[in-house]
């Protein structure tokens, strides 16, 4: 976060969420805080989509003693949308920074959710998933060098694969595969920034639509595995996101692990363009290319997860 203190401080936080020493003569200081943060060479910017103006610095006074070490509780209830979704992005960036560096602008509460490559544009900051998936949209568009990704969402499936309607979608709902594997990198992303690997490869995330959790390393009850296969149908060309989600979580952690930039360059090893019902086909070939760890999870998990040509 960055902080001005002025005539006394101005710059950015420390990993553990200090200044470096400052000589401060005790008494009121006044304190700006900004939804700004940086790590890696990579940057988190958060502004406020509301009229009439942003407005999103948050200015307040606090009474510091001289001498010693200060530690002020920070809640800013008042710009607190700002502060969650700086403070969640960056913990994403920080867990899995990927190959490039930049800014991730960040426009808080806007009129809907989506993304444009680096800006990030979005209603909600409770919910770190969804913090986590849009900038995942952001940072596969940035860290790939081909087109992948898809919205069309004109699917609608019946019960229980229709949650996403016609022109919308959900972690449950049938879509184009090229759609779904759009969706499920993104909420992949989130699943790298909020859990770890070597935990026998557990993996949870928040859903609204799933009070307990959705476990995005194996089946659950409202959830089985091989969603597709087993509650939705046709098949051919079509995706669940929460099959490719766990597909793309077992690749990372089972076996011989992958790397996570692997990923990324499996993506651009595709030997075809996109389309909207060839990304099973295009990643499985791209697979084999690639051989290795990364060849060896992806026939394991194809199967267990269901996944279609």
């Amino acid at each position: 976060m960055m902080v001005h203190m002025p005539g006394y401080y101005f710059g950015i936080l420390d990993a553990n969420g200090c200044t470096s020493p400052l000589d401060l003569p005790g008494g009121d200081i006044s304190i700006t805080a900004f939804p700004f943060y940086v790590t890696n060479s990579r940057v988190a910017f958060v502004e406020t989509w509301q009229e009439p103006s942003p407005n999103w610095p948050l200015i307040f006074t606090a009474n510091i003693p001289a001498g010693g070490t200060y530690e002020l509780l920070f809640w800013p209830i008042s710009r607190q949308p700002e502060f969650n979704i700086g403070l969640f992005a960056i913990t994403g960036l920080q867990r899995w920074p990927g190959p490039n560096s930049g800014e991730y602008h960040f426009l808080a509460r806007a009129p809907e959710d989506k993304n444009a490559g680096g800006s990030i544009h979005i209603k909600s900051h409770l919910d770190k998933t969804l913090v986590g998936h849009e900038l995942g949209h952001a940072f596969f568009s940035r860290n790939t060098s081909v087109s992948f990704a898809a919205s069309d969402y004109s699917i609608a499936d019946a019960w229980p694969c229709n949650a996403g309607g016609v022109g919308g979608h959900d972690i449950d709902s049938t879509e184009y595969a090229q759609s779904t594997f759009t969706e499920a990198v993104a909420t992949y992303y989130a699943a790298v920034s909020w859990n770890y690997r070597d935990q026998d490869g557990d993996c949870w995330l928040y859903h609204p639509g799933y009070p307990t959790g959705v476990n995005c390393d194996g089946g659950q009850t409202a959830l089985p595995l091989a969603f597709m296969k087993n509650k939705c149908s046709p098949w051919t060309g079509r995706g669940v996101e929460i099959d490719w989600l766990r597909a793309l979580w077992n690749i990372r952690t089972s076996g011989a692990k992958t790397s996570d930039n692997s990923l990324l360059n499996w993506i651009d090893a595709a030997p075809n363009a996109y389309t909207l019902t060839n990304t099973y086909s295009n990643l499985d070939a791209a697979a084999n290319t690639m051989g290795g760890a990364l060849n060896t999870n992806w026939d394991t998990t194809k199967v267990t997860n269901g996944l279609n040509p």
